[in-house]
């Protein structure tokens, strides 16, 4: 997801976690280049399954709140970015955040 001005977070100061701390309330929305994206995909797998002698079978619709199959926010695990994981888990980026916590 490129950054876009409908995709932020901001703390929730009307909704705490088990020790009393304010969480982070998540907004965002898919920009015209995800779908672009989401149509691509669609598109070159339909192909790749043809050459191949398939029957692409996937239908997705082309308009509406999910085009080109696009899922709604929260559905996709990874949709907004993820962390990178090291084979040391003393040198990754969850260690080293739980140690600034600590």
């Amino acid at each position: 997801m490129i950054p876009n001005p409908d995709s932020f977070c901001e703390i929730d100061p009307g909704r705490v976690d088990q020790w009393g701390i304010p969480t982070l309330s998540i907004h965002f929305k898919w920009s015209d280049n995800e779908i672009k994206m989401a149509k691509d995909m669609q598109q070159t797998f339909r192909s790749i399954v043809e050459a191949a002698g398939g029957t692409y079978l996937t239908k997705t619709d082309i308009d509406g709140d999910n085009p080109y199959g696009i899922e709604d926010g929260g559905v996709i695990i990874h949709e907004i970015g993820t962390a990178r994981m090291e084979r040391s888990e003393d040198f990754s980026p969850q260690r080293l955040i739980a140690r600034r916590m600590t």
